[in-house]
């Protein structure tokens, strides 16, 4: 059977409490001791029914880091969402540790439509620092919205990056995403 340390849920929709969590895809971390075997019960921790999309935002940035990219493929995968023109979702990751891989990620986002930044070189990447600068200029700071998930280390880089650039901090909402 195969071996698994942790089970991370991908994704849930319309979950209203964490027993009604949809499981929409499971990474299995093959470093770890427990078999895995069909029918086993399984504490799933992920974000479930309070962190949700703000449609009503002229223009949209999702910041996943890790596994915290995971409510952001949900939303995108949630087929009775639209209008993904304006959302940019920067999608900090390990270089040969994503999950799912870019090229994957990459895909989703171009079928809804959305604009997809991979950030590999963690919070200081100027592929972050030079994108998000010009959303702000582009579409004016007060009407980016940031929508967060991921470690509590790279949200003070965000909050710092937001900031910078005059959004203001009412623009943040997150959802911590960490494995201790």
């Amino acid at each position: 059977a195969p071996r698994c340390g942790r089970v991370r849920a991908l994704g849930s929709r319309g979950a209203r409490r964490a027993t009604d969590v949809e499981v929409m895809e499971v990474m299995v971390d093959l470093e770890g001791s427990v078999p895995l075997l069909p029918g086993m019960r399984a504490d799933v921790f992920a974000p479930h029914g309070r962190f949700v999309r703000n449609t009503d935002a002229p223009r949209e940035v999702w910041i996943g880091g890790g596994v915290g990219i995971s409510p952001f493929i949900a939303w995108l995968r949630d087929e009775a969402a639209d209008r993904f023109d304006k959302v940019t979702l920067f999608y900090f990751h390990t270089p040969g540790r994503e999950f799912p891989q870019m090229p994957v990620l990459q895909a989703i986002a171009q079928t809804r439509g959305a604009e997809l930044v991979g950030v590999p070189g963690g919070p200081d990447d100027p592929a972050f620092a030079a994108r998000f600068a010009d959303l702000c200029r582009q579409h004016g700071a007060g009407a980016v919205d940031v929508a967060f998930c991921g470690p509590t280390g790279l949200l003070e880089a965000v909050r710092g990056a937001m900031k910078a650039n005059g959004v203001p901090a009412g623009n943040l909402r997150h959802e911590l995403f960490e494995f201790r």
